[in-house]
């Protein structure tokens, strides 16, 4: 009878645990991409942007993006641009603005990842005040590298992909100094 109880016991432990690790899934996870592509590089939305109003009356989505070469070939990211709703969402990153936004994690500078290399992106997508809070954001992602079929030639791809939700959560609003003895 204990062997048993003991069988039960690690069976419901077991199913437990299942359940927890099939059900959890990153904070910025949405819908698996209908039109998703292969890309040798691996790009994740770290956690959800959160809309908050600026000082020049834009409101601004600040979030970062890892980017993970799993090739053995350099890979350029030539341009990250926001989406949301089929519509851009603010400029694209592209060249010097992206690599301004780029930190390679090998000290690197630029927008080309070495074989295996990794980056962190910091987006800052930018919209009026009058258009309406997007409940997910997706990303136009162009890359380039060396065609390993034609020396002199490069492959390029371009995709849509790498959504997010987009945090409901009101941001925190800070008032002026408080006054009186200190």
């Amino acid at each position: 009878m204990t062997h048993v109880r003991s069988a039960r016991l690690v069976l419901s432990s077991l199913i437990a645990f299942l359940a927890i690790v099939l059900l959890a899934a990153p904070a910025s996870a949405v819908r698996p991409d209908s039109q998703a592509v292969l890309s040798p590089v691996d790009f994740q939305v770290i956690n959800r942007p959160a809309p908050v109003h600026g000082a020049d009356n834009r409101t601004h989505m600040v979030y970062e993006i890892q980017a993970v070469n799993q090739s053995g070939l350099e890979i350029e990211i030539r341009k990250v641009a926001p989406r949301a709703q089929g519509n851009r969402l603010g400029l694209p990153f592209t060249g010097a603005r992206l690599a301004e936004r780029m930190r390679i994690n090998s000290g690197a500078t630029g927008t080309t990842l070495g074989p295996g290399g990794s980056a962190m992106i910091f987006i800052d997508a930018t919209y009026s005040p009058a258009r309406k809070r997007p409940a997910a954001i997706s990303h136009a992602i162009s890359l380039a590298w060396p065609d390993a079929e034609e020396p002199s030639g490069i492959k390029r791809q371009t995709f849509i992909g790498v959504s997010s939700r987009v945090s409901r959560q009101k941001p925190v609003v800070l008032s002026p100094p408080l006054r009186g003895p200190r």
